[in-house]
């Protein structure tokens, strides 16, 4: 798929077998009842599940607004993944903007002293 594309592809996440390890990042603009969401605008961040950490963000005026959270991938996602962007609405319509992402990833290295940091091996932006 390119830059700016769009697909009627209809793809589904089976959440509970142990071979799908999945992290996502939900901007959810529309209420679903059926799988528990609020019933207002919401970002989740969800490991392994479709059942997100609790995070409300109200949009007061203009000001920026940011979100982050510290996962363990190495408790959650194999050693090769693969990273990509979804958007769904059902039948209606909507535009998904992405300004800025970011991924990196640490290695703890256990030759060296305890006090020393981890060492960065990933930085994409």
């Amino acid at each position: 798929m390119t830059l700016n594309s769009t697909t009627s592809n209809q793809t589904t996440v089976d959440f509970k077998a142990v071979s799908n390890n999945v992290i996502a990042v939900e901007f959810d603009t529309y209420p679903n009842d059926n799988v528990g969401d609020p019933r207002y605008k919401h970002i989740g961040i969800d490991v392994n599940s479709i059942r997100r950490l609790s995070v409300t963000i109200f949009y007061p005026g203009s000001k920026a607004v940011a979100l982050s959270h510290d996962v363990e991938l190495t408790t959650v996602l194999p050693q090769w993944i693969r990273v990509g962007f979804s958007a769904s609405t059902g039948l209606e319509k909507q535009r998904n903007t992405l300004l800025s992402w970011s991924f990196s990833s640490s290695l703890k290295n256990n030759a060296v002293e305890e006090d020393k940091e981890d060492m960065n091996i990933a930085s994409v932006v």
